[in-house]
Formats: structure tokens, sequence, C-alpha cells
């Protein structure tokens, strides 16, 4: 037996099947709220997030099951930090700045270099990529 395989990744953004449209749509309500309004806790540049695209993640997973050596971790995520608030304005629209939450845990980061070294995983899809392709992607109503 080759042990356990845990495998639980982060802050995935993206379209996950770009052929199937009709398998991962955002409802008209969703899209309309991506483009007009964010609230962010903070002013948005205290919490940032390293994003793996959802293609990405996909493939480390695929890596993980054919390539994982028992007890060893490899944390998927991104190669860069995107905050809060760069999100908030590559969305566009209204940015809402509100009090910090109380007790919102302080960004980390993560290193990645385990599944690179590990599993061969690289990261193909950039944060900035990934969200470009969400704001095209189709809605329900076209």
């Amino acid at each position: 037996m080759r042990g356990h395989v845990s495998f639980a990744p982060g802050f995935v953004n993206g379209i996950a099947d770009e052929m199937s449209p009709g398998n991962s749509e955002l409802t008209p309500s969703q899209r309309e709220r991506l483009r007009t309004w964010i609230r962010s806790w903070g002013q948005g540049h205290q919490q940032w997030r390293q994003c793996p695209h959802v293609r990405d993640a996909a493939d480390a997973f695929a890596l993980t099951l054919t390539k994982h050596v028992a007890g060893s971790v490899s944390n998927i995520v991104g190669d860069s930090r995107v905050t809060v608030r760069q999100i908030a304005e590559m969305a566009g629209g209204k940015i809402e700045f509100t009090p910090a939450r109380p007790g919102d845990a302080k960004p980390t980061w993560i290193s990645n270099e385990e599944a690179k070294s590990g599993l061969g995983w690289l990261q193909k899809v950039t944060f900035e990529k990934g969200f470009a392709e969400l704001r095209q992607f189709p809605t329900s109503s076209g």
C-alpha cells in the first residue's frame, strides 16, 4: 500500500471546462455582480491569495495520483500572490471598502516547490489569464 493521498487546493480560479460552456456557466446575476460591485473587508491590500487556476489544480490532482510519495505534502498554489484589492480592481465596477474583520488570518506565503520537484507540476495559467477567461465566459442567458 502506498499510503494516503490528501488533496485540498486553496482559492482556485477560472473556468474548469472551456470546451463545455453549458457545464460551467455563471448565472446572469453572478456575472452582473462581478461587473458592478465588490465588497472588501479592510483596504484590500492586507489580504492576498496564491490562486492556482482550476485546470492547473486538475493537473496537480492527476500527477498526485500517479507520482505521489507517501508522506509528502505538495501545496498547489500559484507562483505569485494577488491582493484582494487587485482582484476587485480587475473585476471593475464599484468597490466597497468596509472595516477589516477582527480575527482575519494574516496572509502567509506557501511554497509550491514540493509540487514542482516531487510531482513535476508547473503553474501554466496565471491568475490574470484565468480571471480574463472568467470575465469572458458566457452566462446561461448568452
